[in-house]
């Protein structure tokens, strides 16, 4: 099985130059709660978060066929200085989002199928003019 997460970085890193930093985690809510979000912003964040499994088509000890759907979500971070409101960051995300959506949306990594868009979250507004926005997607793996 593909290492989904790693194949997203990777894409995110050659399809969306305004990402100044991408890297993977495997939990971001501990990034948080330290205080090590990245000083170098907008940044992005790749963590496989779910693998669901259908039942079994074929049950046997020869054959097994069971799809699965493995769902990644990319944290974005940006940082403006002095944006209590969040104006600025609001603006900085739209164009993000729709990159990262653009970039992922309908892209079939090697040896599965087409990654879907399923959602985009607004996670938090830190102080320091920090806005935090996660974007999911599946994909149907085997």
């Amino acid at each position: 099985m593909i290492d989904l997460a790693a194949a997203v970085r990777d894409r995110l890193v050659a399809e969306v130059s305004d990402l100044r930093m991408v890297s993977l985690a495997l939990d971001f809510a501990a990034l948080v709660s330290s205080g090590q979000l990245p000083q170098r912003t907008p940044a992005a964040f790749v963590l496989s978060t779910e693998v669901r499994a259908r039942p079994d088509d074929l049950v046997g000890a020869e054959f097994h066929d069971q799809e699965m759907t493995e769902t990644i979500s990319v944290v974005l971070v940006v940082r403006h200085a002095g944006d209590a409101i969040g104006a600025r960051n609001a603006d900085a995300l739209y164009t993000l989002r729709e990159a990262v959506r653009v970039a992922l949306a309908g892209w079939v990594p090697d040896g599965v199928a087409a990654m879907q868009f399923s959602r985009s979250s607004l996670r938090s507004l830190v102080a320091g003019g920090v806005a935090v926005l996660e974007l999911t997607f599946t994909c149907e793996v085997e």
